[in-house]
C-alpha cells in the first residue's frame, strides 16, 4: 500500500525535472504558515518535497507567518541542493 502524503492549505507548489530522466519529477509543496501549536510557540509552514531519496514532510519555523514562510524556501533550496539531482524547471533547458 502507498502512503499518501499531502500538505494542509498549500500555498505554492514547483514541479521540477530531472534531467535525463524524463518519467521523474520533484514537486515541492509548501504550506500556508500557522501558529505553531506547542507552548511558547511561533510560526510554522509545512514542507513536503517528493521524488527525491530522502522524500518526507518537513516543517520549518519563524517568529512570525513570514519569517516562517522564509525558512520554508530555505529548507526546500537546502534539501533540493542536497539531493545533488540535476533538476530543472519543467519545461525549461539543463
Amino acid at each position: 500500500m502507498a502512503i499518501t502524503r499531502r500538505i494542509a492549505n498549500p500555498i505554492a507548489v514547483r514541479r521540477y525535472a530531472i534531467v535525463g530522466e524524463p518519467d521523474r519529477e520533484v514537486v515541492v509543496t509548501i504550506g500556508k504558515p500557522r501558529p505553531d501549536p506547542r507552548p511558547g510557540g511561533d510560526w510554522m509552514c509545512s514542507v513536503l518535497i517528493e521524488g527525491t531519496p530522502d522524500e518526507r514532510r518537513r516543517r520549518a519555523y519563524g517568529v512570525d507567518a513570514l519569517g516562517a514562510l522564509q525558512d520554508a524556501m530555505i529548507l526546500a533550496r537546502r534539501k533540493l541542493d542536497a539531493s545533488k539531482l540535476p533538476l530543472v524547471w519543467l519545461g525549461g533547458d539543463p
